[in-house]
């Protein structure tokens, strides 16, 4: 009996175990969804994880601006004439980002970044996500190539290992060299199912391990403005110029005020975000939006804008209107300028008969006078009686009207007197008929 009732509840638990497994749900992260896989996040950095500390600080910071990158590219390309004295005077009027300019000296770098727009889109993205993961993938693929052996100090470059951190810095402060290599020798077996991606190249120098170098690239100041913290993965930069890459350790070389955690510049970026980064990282998105409406208006509003200076211009040129003094007033309206009034016209042309009158007797005196243009001024005294009268018709203009209208009011009601009685007589031979 007891071995039975054990065997039920033996079977009971199986059953619910069984039943718990397959009705339980599968624990995924969306987040995790969102992310870039290992497997992709190592193909994309296999080509570039060998390189330099500053090389691979531009190229990361550079794929988070797609337009920059294939804007740059054509230009140098367009540009290949030129010398280098004349492309760095040009290359300051740009407003490319820094880490833009800082791989113009490299164009075999930049032309792989411009022409694999997959690549370069979901790199950016990844930095622009996970940077501290995509910093520390870097450090997984140094470390595998430094167990195969393939990693190891030369005349291009130097490396070194320290707390399980592997820092690529040139042999010589002013002079870089590139490395080619094929990630399938120098990384030994590659473990992913995705194959790595393979940039072919140029090379001058062949050496054992698979390493191919570039011809000899000399940087000017300011290249190893950025740089990468290790410890904390992350990248830095500095604001200042930074002539030479600093020898000291990585925990020390970083302990500075003037070096501070890069900062994505939605300002320069030009174009859209991805899905992946809008959901993981909105903040960005958001400030985009916010700058591109502010900084970059559309060709209608500057060409309204333009107009609008043009008028401003034009008003500020032009002479200001100053209104005339009282006194410059009242000297306008003297009495040779005074406007004619009624009956001066007549007086005027008495004046004018009487000088030709004289013309006609032949007198010199009359001759002579009629030389001289008569004067246009009346006489003060005239104007002043003309003055007095007009203002006499005045007065007893307002005294009469008074008059005329008492008239006009009784001629009015005696009007109506008689038309009342009209219509009484008229009642009154009706009434009698």
């Amino acid at each position: 009996m007891h071995k039975r009732i054990l065997s039920l509840l033996f079977i009971s638990l199986l059953g619910g175990g069984q039943v718990h497994a397959m009705t339980a749900p599968e624990t995924v992260d969306l987040v995790q969804q969102q992310r870039v896989s290992e497997a992709e996040l190592d193909a994309l950095l296999a080509p570039i994880a060998l390189y330099p500390d500053s090389v691979v600080t531009h190229i990361l910071i550079a794929s988070t601006y797609p337009l920059q990158v294939i804007d740059a590219q054509r230009w140098q390309q367009a540009n290949s004439q030129l010398s280098d004295e004349t492309l760095s005077a040009l290359l300051e009027e740009k407003s490319w980002d820094p880490s833009i300019k800082a791989l113009m000296p490299f164009p075999d770098i930049l032309s792989r970044m411009s022409n694999d727009l997959n690549w370069l889109e979901t790199l950016g993205d990844a930095v622009l996500t996970d940077e501290d993961w995509v910093l520390d993938r870097v450090q997984a693929l140094r470390l595998q190539a430094w167990q195969q052996g393939n990693l190891e100090t030369n005349d291009y470059q130097q490396v070194s290992y320290e707390d399980r951190v592997i820092v690529i810095e040139p042999r010589q402060p002013r002079v870089v060299y590139v490395p080619y290599y094929d990630p399938l020798i120098t990384y030994g077996h590659w473990h992913h199912p995705i194959a790595p991606v393979i940039w072919p190249g140029y090379a001058n120098v062949h050496l054992h391990h698979g390493f191919y170098w570039g011809s000899r690239v000399t940087i000017g100041a300011g290249f190893y403005f950025g740089h990468i913290f290790w410890p904390e993965r992350h990248i830095v930069i500095s604001h200042r110029t930074v002539h030479h890459y600093p020898s000291v350790s990585y925990r020390q070389r970083y302990n500075v005020r003037e070096y501070h955690r890069w900062q994505h510049n939605g300002a320069n970026r030009h174009a859209r975000y991805s899905h992946r980064v809008a959901e993981r990282n909105p903040a960005i998105v958001k400030e985009h939006k916010t700058v591109r409406y502010q900084q970059l208006p559309t060709a209608h509003a500057q060409r309204d804008n333009a107009v609008h200076q043009q008028r401003i211009e034009k008003k500020l040129n032009q002479q200001p209107h100053v209104m005339p003094h009282r006194r410059e007033q009242e000297k306008r309206y003297t009495q040779g300028n005074k406007p004619e009034r009624h009956g001066q016209a007549t007086d005027r042309q008495r004046e004018h008969a009487q000088l030709a009158q004289r013309d006609e007797a032949g007198s010199e005196r009359s001759a002579q006078a009629a030389q001289v243009k008569p004067t246009v001024q009346p006489d003060r005294q005239h104007y002043k009686q003309e003055k007095h009268e007009n203002k006499m018709n005045r007065e007893t203009a307002m005294q009469r009207q008074p008059t005329q209208q008492r008239q006009s009011h009784s001629n009015n009601q005696a009007r109506s007197h008689q038309r009342d009685m009209a219509s009484h007589q008229d009642k009154q031979r009706t009434k009698q008929h």
